[in-house]
Formats: C-alpha cells, structure tokens, sequence
C-alpha cells in the first residue's frame, strides 16, 4: 500500500481530486485504515457545514459517548428538512420527538404507549396488541392489563371502550382505574343492571 502525506491541497478552480480510485483507502488518524475513509482518534469532531453555520453534520467521537448529531453547531437536535421547511426534529436536551403532520408546526408527538383489544368472557383472550404480556382475570367485569415495559411513572392517559353486546341488545361502560407504572385496572359495568360483568370485546390504549 503506498502512503502519500500533504500537508495542504489547493485545487485550482475547474480541478477535481481523487483519492482511492485504485482501491486505495484513506486513514485519518491511522496508518492502516480499515475502510475507505477511516478516522481514528480521542474526541474526534468531523464537520461538514454551510459557511454561516446554520446547517451542520458532526460526526463526533468523545470516549465513545456521543453518536452522530445533526443540527447546528450550538445545538445537536437532528432535524430533517424539506423544501426549506423544517418537518421534524428530535430535541437534543429532551429527547422528545417533534413533526409536523397535521398539526399545523412542528410539535412534540405523543405516542400511544400500549393497546389491546380483547374477549373478556370465560376465559380472557387478547385478540391482538402492543406493549401488553397478558390480562389477569379479577373477577366480573374487572380485567388488570399487564404491561410488557412498565410506564416511566404513573401519570399517564388511559382509556377502554366497551363493545356492543348484539345477542343480548345491552349497553355496557367501561372505565379504567389504578393506574400504575407496570399495570392498570380495567372495569366493564351493564348499564341496565349497574351490575359489573364481563363483555365480549373491549378495546384499550395508553397514551404518555
């Protein structure tokens, strides 16, 4: 392999420079570089940015704490842009997720956390869900659903929704209660009784 140091390069005006195109590599940092380009080092920046600063991407190395920041060089949010327009960012102190899509600007988005929908008679059957391991039956119309990752905390929003009892023409409710960082309770009550009681279909999600 030959080695070529420059101390500076100074193309002229209309002249391209080529390096590898034999199948070279080039190694910043190293004598033998692994790739085509390869940079080795303790606290390595590698910029690529616009004169005045305002679109920058910093590859950056710091004992191996920091990944890749898009963004400028007083922030590392990684933004993506389109038409000049920024369409989403995620923010470097918060980490939050931040789009425009449908809500006018970009603004921080709000996931749901876990869903399910499930058979809630005899033996309890989750159709289908997200985030959830299983349901423990607590008697009549009383279903805790167990999460696959725990909530960060507690204050989060949940909802259940009853489904229609076509056989027996009943109105049911559902309400959730206790909510906690691994669990929350869910409770179906007949309307025409006030009784609780179990429900064929429910369905449940968990926004934070």
């Amino acid at each position: 392999m030959s080695k070529l140091e420059v101390d500076a390069i100074e193309p002229q005006s209309g002249t391209t420079l080529t390096l590898g195109a034999s199948g070279d590599s080039v190694g910043i940092g190293t004598s033998s570089p692994s790739r085509k380009l390869d940079v080795e080092g303790t606290g390595i920046i590698v910029e690529f940015k616009s004169t005045n600063n305002n679109n920058v991407l910093r590859i950056k190395g710091n004992n191996a704490t920091n990944g890749v920041a898009i963004g400028s060089t007083s922030s590392d949010d990684f933004v993506f842009t389109t038409n000049a327009t920024e369409r989403m960012r995620i923010e470097d102190s918060s980490g939050d997720l931040q789009f425009n899509s449908g809500y006018g600007s970009v603004a921080t988005a709000y996931g749901c956390r876990a869903w399910l929908s499930f058979n809630g008679t005899g033996t309890v059957a989750i159709n289908d869900s997200g985030n959830v391991t299983s349901i423990t039956d607590g008697g009549a119309g009383i279903y805790t659903v167990n999460f696959t990752t725990n909530m960060p905390d507690a204050n989060y929003s949940c909802m259940a929704t009853p489904g229609w009892e076509t056989s027996t023409a009943v109105n049911f409710n559902a309400s959730v209660h206790a909510p906690a960082v691994g669990s929350y309770i869910i409770r179906t009550r007949n309307v025409n009784t006030g009784n609780q009681d179990d429900l064929s279909l429910i369905t449940s999600a968990v926004f934070r």
